[in-house]
Protein backbone atom coordinates (compact mmCIF):
# COMPACT_ATOMS: atom_id res chain seq x y z
CA UNK A 1 0.00 0.00 0.00
CA UNK A 2 1.65 3.15 -1.40
CA UNK A 3 0.26 5.23 1.38
CA UNK A 4 0.99 3.48 4.32
CA UNK A 5 4.47 3.25 2.88
CA UNK A 6 4.81 6.86 2.44
CA UNK A 7 3.24 7.52 6.13
CA UNK A 8 5.23 5.31 7.57
CA UNK A 9 8.60 7.37 5.87
CA UNK A 10 7.50 10.69 7.06
CA UNK A 11 7.24 9.35 10.65
CA UNK A 12 10.69 7.52 10.92
CA UNK A 13 12.21 10.81 9.59
CA UNK A 14 10.46 12.84 12.06
CA UNK A 15 11.64 9.80 14.16
CA UNK A 16 15.45 10.22 13.55
CA UNK A 17 15.22 14.18 13.20
CA UNK A 18 13.91 14.56 17.26
CA UNK A 19 16.84 12.00 17.94
CA UNK A 20 19.25 14.04 16.11
CA UNK A 21 18.11 17.25 18.21
CA UNK A 22 18.21 15.45 21.51
CA UNK A 23 21.64 14.19 20.88
CA UNK A 24 22.66 17.77 19.97
CA UNK A 25 21.54 19.12 22.75
CA UNK A 26 22.69 16.86 25.17
CA UNK A 27 26.65 17.69 23.44
CA UNK A 28 25.89 21.36 23.78
CA UNK A 29 27.57 22.12 27.33
CA UNK A 30 25.47 23.94 29.78
CA UNK A 31 26.00 27.64 29.85
CA UNK A 32 28.48 28.87 33.01
CA UNK A 33 27.24 29.63 36.28
CA UNK A 34 27.75 33.85 36.64
CA UNK A 35 29.13 34.37 40.21
CA UNK A 36 28.37 37.55 41.76
CA UNK A 37 31.37 40.04 40.87
CA UNK A 38 32.57 41.71 44.36
CA UNK A 39 34.41 45.23 44.06
CA UNK A 40 37.91 44.85 45.00
CA UNK A 41 40.64 47.27 44.32
CA UNK A 42 44.39 46.27 43.90
CA UNK A 43 45.56 49.09 43.21
CA UNK A 44 48.63 50.45 45.53
CA UNK A 45 49.21 53.95 46.01
CA UNK A 46 53.11 54.54 46.45
CA UNK A 47 54.28 57.29 49.23
CA UNK A 48 55.54 59.10 46.74
CA UNK A 49 51.80 59.40 45.19
CA UNK A 50 50.21 60.16 48.64
CA UNK A 51 52.69 62.65 49.44
CA UNK A 52 52.28 64.75 46.23
CA UNK A 53 48.17 64.71 47.03
CA UNK A 54 49.09 66.14 50.35
CA UNK A 55 50.82 68.79 49.40
CA UNK A 56 48.45 69.62 46.69
CA UNK A 57 45.87 70.02 49.06
CA UNK A 58 47.97 71.83 51.29
CA UNK A 59 49.05 74.25 48.77
CA UNK A 60 44.94 74.75 47.86
CA UNK A 61 44.49 75.07 51.72
CA UNK A 62 46.76 77.30 52.84
CA UNK A 63 48.53 78.89 49.26
CA UNK A 64 52.11 80.21 48.90
CA UNK A 65 55.02 79.84 51.85
CA UNK A 66 53.12 76.40 53.17
CA UNK A 67 55.34 73.85 54.82
CA UNK A 68 53.55 70.29 55.09
CA UNK A 69 54.52 68.92 57.96
CA UNK A 70 53.02 65.19 57.53
CA UNK A 71 50.88 63.25 55.27
CA UNK A 72 49.27 59.80 55.83
CA UNK A 73 46.86 57.67 57.52
CA UNK A 74 47.64 59.66 60.64
CA UNK A 75 44.84 59.12 62.72
CA UNK A 76 44.74 55.64 61.75
CA UNK A 77 41.89 55.89 59.40
CA UNK A 78 41.82 54.84 56.04
CA UNK A 79 41.00 58.39 54.62
CA UNK A 80 44.32 60.35 53.47
CA UNK A 81 45.16 63.04 55.79
CA UNK A 82 47.93 65.83 55.85
CA UNK A 83 48.92 68.66 58.45
CA UNK A 84 50.72 71.63 56.56
CA UNK A 85 51.49 75.25 58.69
CA UNK A 86 52.37 78.89 57.94
CA UNK A 87 55.40 78.96 59.32
CA UNK A 88 56.20 82.25 61.43
CA UNK A 89 59.38 83.61 59.73
CA UNK A 90 62.66 83.87 62.02
CA UNK A 91 61.88 81.55 64.39
CA UNK A 92 62.98 78.31 64.53
CA UNK A 93 62.19 74.75 66.39
CA UNK A 94 62.83 74.10 69.54
CA UNK A 95 61.67 71.36 72.39
CA UNK A 96 57.69 73.02 72.24
CA UNK A 97 57.41 72.44 68.23
CA UNK A 98 57.48 73.89 65.18
CA UNK A 99 56.45 78.10 65.69
CA UNK A 100 53.22 78.37 62.98
CA UNK A 101 50.42 81.74 61.86
CA UNK A 102 48.03 79.03 60.37
CA UNK A 103 47.86 75.06 60.72
CA UNK A 104 45.53 73.04 58.60
CA UNK A 105 44.27 69.39 59.30
CA UNK A 106 42.75 68.06 55.67
CA UNK A 107 41.20 64.54 55.11
CA UNK A 108 40.89 63.43 50.96
CA UNK A 109 37.73 62.50 49.84
CA UNK A 110 37.56 61.04 46.33
CA UNK A 111 39.73 64.00 44.49
CA UNK A 112 39.15 66.91 46.76
CA UNK A 113 40.10 67.92 50.05
CA UNK A 114 38.07 69.23 53.23
CA UNK A 115 39.46 71.02 56.18
CA UNK A 116 38.98 69.20 59.94
CA UNK A 117 40.84 71.77 61.93
CA UNK A 118 42.04 74.97 61.70
CA UNK A 119 44.16 76.86 63.67
CA UNK A 120 44.99 80.46 63.13
CA UNK A 121 44.60 82.86 66.07
CA UNK A 122 41.95 80.26 67.26
CA UNK A 123 41.63 76.56 67.05
CA UNK A 124 38.18 75.15 65.47
CA UNK A 125 36.83 72.14 64.22
CA UNK A 126 33.89 72.01 61.25
CA UNK A 127 31.54 72.58 64.60
CA UNK A 128 33.19 75.17 66.63
CA UNK A 129 36.03 76.43 69.04
CA UNK A 130 38.23 73.86 70.89
CA UNK A 131 39.96 74.69 73.96
CA UNK A 132 38.71 78.49 74.41
CA UNK A 133 36.20 80.34 76.62
CA UNK A 134 36.43 83.79 74.92
CA UNK A 135 38.10 85.30 72.24
CA UNK A 136 40.77 88.49 73.61
CA UNK A 137 40.39 91.10 70.76
CA UNK A 138 42.70 93.01 72.73
CA UNK A 139 45.97 90.44 71.54
CA UNK A 140 47.25 91.50 67.58
CA UNK A 141 47.79 87.80 67.27
CA UNK A 142 47.76 84.04 68.77
CA UNK A 143 50.82 82.22 67.34
CA UNK A 144 51.61 78.58 68.41
CA UNK A 145 54.46 76.02 68.49
CA UNK A 146 52.87 72.49 67.42
CA UNK A 147 54.21 68.88 68.07
CA UNK A 148 52.89 65.36 66.71
CA UNK A 149 52.50 62.06 68.43
CA UNK A 150 51.06 58.37 67.44
CA UNK A 151 50.95 58.84 64.53
CA UNK A 152 48.95 56.30 62.23
CA UNK A 153 46.85 54.92 65.22
CA UNK A 154 44.10 55.95 67.27
CA UNK A 155 46.39 57.77 70.01
CA UNK A 156 47.61 60.57 67.11
CA UNK A 157 47.98 63.85 69.34
CA UNK A 158 47.89 67.09 68.00
CA UNK A 159 49.99 69.63 70.63
CA UNK A 160 49.76 73.13 70.30
CA UNK A 161 51.62 75.58 72.93
CA UNK A 162 50.60 79.98 72.47
CA UNK A 163 53.30 81.87 71.64
CA UNK A 164 53.61 85.19 71.98
CA UNK A 165 54.46 87.94 68.80
CA UNK A 166 57.68 88.27 70.56
CA UNK A 167 58.24 84.67 70.07
CA UNK A 168 58.24 83.20 73.66
CA UNK A 169 56.44 80.34 74.07
CA UNK A 170 53.86 80.07 77.35
CA UNK A 171 55.33 77.21 79.21
CA UNK A 172 53.39 78.13 82.14
CA UNK A 173 50.20 76.63 81.19
CA UNK A 174 49.59 73.17 79.78
CA UNK A 175 49.38 72.63 76.02
CA UNK A 176 46.25 71.92 74.02
CA UNK A 177 45.99 68.76 72.98
CA UNK A 178 43.65 67.67 69.97
CA UNK A 179 43.00 64.20 69.23
CA UNK A 180 40.92 62.20 66.42
CA UNK A 181 37.03 60.98 68.68
CA UNK A 182 35.49 58.48 66.59
CA UNK A 183 32.19 58.38 68.46
CA UNK A 184 31.39 61.84 66.66
CA UNK A 185 33.72 61.89 63.60
CA UNK A 186 36.00 64.97 64.13
CA UNK A 187 38.87 66.19 65.93
CA UNK A 188 38.19 67.75 69.68
CA UNK A 189 39.86 68.60 72.59
CA UNK A 190 41.23 65.88 75.05
CA UNK A 191 40.35 66.25 78.66
CA UNK A 192 43.30 65.97 80.82
CA UNK A 193 43.35 62.20 81.48
CA UNK A 194 43.06 61.74 78.16
CA UNK A 195 39.73 59.51 78.93
CA UNK A 196 37.47 61.52 76.76
CA UNK A 197 37.40 64.72 74.94
CA UNK A 198 35.35 68.32 75.18
CA UNK A 199 33.00 69.42 73.20
CA UNK A 200 33.70 72.28 70.91
CA UNK A 201 31.90 75.68 71.54
CA UNK A 202 29.50 76.92 68.93
CA UNK A 203 30.73 80.46 69.74
CA UNK A 204 32.81 82.07 71.71
CA UNK A 205 32.12 85.85 73.98
CA UNK A 206 34.79 88.73 72.62
CA UNK A 207 36.23 90.47 75.56
CA UNK A 208 38.50 93.89 75.63
CA UNK A 209 39.84 95.41 72.41
CA UNK A 210 42.90 96.79 71.39
CA UNK A 211 41.72 100.14 72.02
CA UNK A 212 40.95 99.01 76.02
CA UNK A 213 44.87 98.39 77.01
CA UNK A 214 45.85 101.74 74.97
CA UNK A 215 49.72 101.81 73.53
CA UNK A 216 50.69 98.79 75.84
CA UNK A 217 49.96 94.87 76.73
CA UNK A 218 46.85 94.60 78.64
CA UNK A 219 46.81 93.10 81.79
Amino acid sequence: MPWLAASMGRAGAFVLATLSLIACSKQQPAPARMEPQVATSTRIVSPEAERAACLAGANEALGVGVQLLRCGHLSGRDALEAVAIIRVPKLVDDQDGVPLKRLVVIQQLNTAWEDELTVENEIKNPVGYLAADYIDDSEPANWFRVSLSGEGTKDFTIVLRYVDTKGVTDDEGLPDEIGWNPAVNRYQELLLNREGFAEEKKTLPHIRTRKDCGSGPCP
